[in-house]
């Protein structure tokens, strides 16, 4: 889990207390305080290697897994459509998330319904 950023956003990774990780993304331009423009859980490791993949519907999200040694440039952020690629950008980890402490303003606190998921998914 990490803080990744590609040319145009901010992508939180994030491991729930169930072994499942949490997708958060900002528009480069925003602060991480702010609500995040995208949210996704339910993100599993194993199914593609050495990442952390999210689904929702026909999106696919894909995310290198951060490891201790490898650097900070070390993939890229995949979003497919129907196994389709709509993004794809090179990422660099900026934070072990292991060793960072948030502050109480950047704990997520926006759940997002499904319907403004949606509505933003389909704006990529």
């Amino acid at each position: 889990a990490g803080v990744y950023q590609t040319d145009t956003e901010l992508i939180r990774i994030d491991k729930l207390r169930d072994d499942t990780f949490r997708y958060a993304a900002w528009s480069k331009s925003k602060p991480m305080s702010s609500e995040p423009e995208l949210v996704l859980y339910g993100g599993k490791t194993g199914i593609i290697e050495n990442a952390i993949v999210f689904r929702n519907d026909d999106y696919t999200y894909i995310v290198p897994e951060y490891r201790r040694g490898q650097g900070k440039d070390f993939g890229k952020v995949i979003i497919k459509y129907k196994n389709k690629v709509i993004y794809d950008r090179p990422a660099t980890c900026h934070v072990d998330w292991l060793h960072y402490k948030p502050k109480a303003s950047e704990y997520l606190t926006y759940p997002l319904g499904i319907s403004q998921f949606l509505s933003r998914v389909q704006t990529i």
